[in-house]
């Protein structure tokens, strides 16, 4: 049996690349010359401990050789040591350090007075779990980048930046992670698609700083910021669309307090939605939990029956056009441009497929600060099945300079 460490000589920087097995407690010359005095090995005499007060630095040797210091008291725990170096290594959100010592990686919980030695070995994690990545999405590089890459014209003397495409949120968390992820009741469709048929909403784009716009457009502000989406679906005499979910980041002062808020089944205003039926009065447990709005059409019923839920919202309308269904419309989709305003007046415009027929209404929430685009999510009321699931195109963002 050999330790975590042992079986690292690379580590000590040992010439030798591979692991050199020996029996317990014996390593390589090399390696005894290289490492730290006592680095993440156990020791026979083990120091007196210092009192709680008192502060103690620990060394903590990476795997690519850099070391980091960290002064903690002898109070502490671990958790402490972690912190303290993560924040020197500034790492992304989900990325975190794991420490090692004797072979053993330390649990945050474990206090100072059990280490025993306070020179540890150190490696970086990616997180894995679904959640805690989704959660750091909006931390994600490739999106300050396509912002930062927009496309600057100038129509009708007004200045807009016009970003390219943005990954889907499956591709966004495979790069993340390092590896392929799975989201309940949604898949890849192909083209860069994605298809959605679960009861609850699920995150397409996460909450966005605007920074990279503001900087193309030299601008300190922003007023306005579109969000252009496309979906469409098979599914009938379902509400259908996408969500949006104000910033966490987003000023605290700025509610729905005094807004006249439409509520026609309450699907997709809460994560709790989970009624097996279509009804004009939303089911007594729901509430309007989280600042949301919802869109909703419905595809091949006369007139789309379009409507938006939450603060400031309106009921079915007629758009005077029927949007084809998914397989009527030979798998093509419908865009949705939701312009978000610091006014708080908003509008959206929504074009059918394969056609030049528009809609426009404008609804009054004030979702979008100038500095922090909502997180967008992809919702169908009741959820469905698989092949009769929502079809969703990738986003993109637009920023005017007015």
């Amino acid at each position: 049996q050999h330790s975590w460490a042992q079986g690292c000589p690379w580590i000590m920087g040992a010439k030798n690349s591979q692991p050199d097995y020996r029996p317990e407690g014996t390593k390589p010359q090399e390696a005894m010359a290289a490492e730290p005095k006592n680095a993440g090995y156990a020791t026979d005499t083990i120091p007196p401990a210092p009192p709680d007060s008192a502060e103690v630095t620990v060394d903590v040797t990476m795997m690519n050789g850099k070391q980091y210091e960290a002064k903690v008291l002898a109070s502490d725990s671990v958790r402490q040591i972690k912190q303290a170096v993560e924040a020197q290594m500034e790492l992304e959100k989900h990325a975190f350090l794991k420490l090692f010592c004797d072979g053993q990686v330390l649990l945050p919980s474990m206090p100072m007075s059990a280490l025993q030695t306070t020179s540890l070995f150190g490696a970086i994690s990616i997180e894995q779990d679904v959640e805690v990545l989704k959660q750091a999405a909006s931390s994600y590089q490739a999106y300050a980048d396509i912002m930062k890459a927009a496309v600057i014209q100038t129509v009708n003397e007004v200045r807009t930046a016009t970003t390219s495409e943005f990954p889907t949120i499956l591709e966004v968390l495979e790069d993340m992670s390092g590896q392929p992820k799975q989201l309940p009741d949604m898949k890849s469709d192909g083209e860069g698609k994605l298809r959605f048929w679960g009861k609850k909403g699920e995150l397409l784009l996460p909450s966005l700083k605007a920074a990279p716009l503001k900087a193309a457009l030299s601008k300190e502000k922003l007023k306005e910021v579109t969000i252009v989406a496309s979906c469409n679906s098979d599914a009938y005499n379902r509400g259908l669309g996408i969500g949006l979910e104000v910033s966490p980041l987003m000023d605290s002062k700025i509610d729905a307090q005094g807004v006249p808020s439409y509520v026609y089944n309450g699907y997709g205003l809460n994560d709790d939605s989970d009624s097996d039926s279509d009804r004009e009065e939303p089911p007594k447990k729901t509430s309007v939990k989280k600042p949301r709005n919802v869109v909703k059409f419905h595809p091949g019923m006369h007139g789309g029956q379009i409507r938006v839920e939450g603060p400031g919202g309106w009921g079915n309308n007629d758009m005077h056009f029927t949007p084809a269904r998914l397989g009527d419309s030979g798998g093509a989709l419908h865009t949705l441009r939701l312009t978000l305003r610091t006014s708080g007046e908003n509008t959206i415009e929504f074009q059918g497929s394969g056609s030049e027929k528009k809609w426009s209404r404008q609804w009054d929430h004030k979702i979008f600060d100038g500095e922090h685009i909502p997180a967008v999510f992809g919702f169908i009321d009741l959820g469905g099945t698989e092949s009769g699931g929502v079809v969703y195109g990738k986003f993109s963002l637009e920023a005017r300079d007015v």
